[in-house]
């Protein structure tokens, strides 16, 4: 195994995101920033196969700005050997197609690989569509929602989690991947990596680098917007049950969730 590509994404932690109480609008002003938590499986898995098999690990993301450097030192510490940035201010709110665009040219700005490994899907859009187009954008098989990889002489088979069966199925490097939780748990790098991991290289890109006019990127993502995003309200009743006895409570208590349709016969 030569090289392996992984697509990530650096985007805002929805764990810590907090919403404003009048109109549930998410607040966006200060919110942390993370990898996105499929990609960091993706790195992991892809790391896992360096290891085994030899080879490098590159990373590619796209930005409207230069992310923070702790973020990608993560990423270089888990085993990435360099990290490239594409970074210009219109990329910003990109829908998947244009986002899947950028990304191929830039792969294909990096040379010959063997292997993409992107995250089922982006923590803060969920769209599941980058990788595919990806995929389809440098013409080469993409294989979805995989579990368990395994890859030799040329060859990746694998295992696709579908809604009620699991499939087996095999293909020719290249080829694109995309995985989720279920396929790993993503490494903590220990305090020796960590300090190397600014040692290793950062490469920034501009839209222009990649043969790309930010103009007609501007143009596409004008043509498309989110009309609104908000929070639904998730309010408690507040219902205190007390009982004279543990028993007499837990009657009362199932009685409650009866009433309330929680609990259905």
């Amino acid at each position: 195994m030569r090289t392996i590509i992984v697509c990530m994404k650096v985007c805002v932690d929805t764990n810590q995101l907090k919403v404003a109480p009048g109109t549930r609008a998410p607040n966006l002003e200060g919110a942390p920033l993370r990898i996105s938590t499929f990609d960091e499986n993706a790195i992991e898995e892809a790391v896992q196969i360096k290891e085994k098999q030899g080879g490098k690990v590159i990373t590619i993301t796209l930005a409207p700005f230069l992310p923070p450097r702790e973020i990608l030192f993560k990423a270089l510490a888990m085993g990435v050997d360099a990290a490239y940035i594409v970074q210009d201010k219109v990329c910003s709110d990109l829908e998947p197609l244009t986002t899947a665009r950028i990304l191929s040219a830039g792969i294909r700005k990096m040379g010959a690989f063997d292997l993409i490994l992107c995250g089922e899907s982006s923590i803060d859009q969920f769209n599941s569509q980058v990788g595919p187009r990806v995929a389809i954008e440098l013409g080469i098989p993409s294989l979805t929602y995989v579990t368990k990889l395994n890859v030799d002489l040329g060859q990746v088979v694998v295992e696709r989690a579908l809604e009620d069966s699991t499939e087996t199925v095999e293909a020719a490097c290249p080829v694109l991947l995309t995985v989720g939780q279920e396929i790993n748990h993503p490494r903590l790098p220990p305090v020796l990596q960590i300090m190397s991991a600014s040692r290793k290289p950062i490469i920034e890109w501009r839209l222009q680098d990649l043969s790309i006019s930010p103009e007609e990127v501007a143009l596409e993502t004008s043509l498309t917007r989110n009309l609104e995003v908000y929070a639904p309200p998730s309010e408690r009743k507040r219902i205190i049950i007390k009982g004279e006895t543990v028993e007499e409570t837990a009657e009362m208590l199932a009685r409650k969730l009866f009433e309330e349709g929680v609990v259905k016969t």
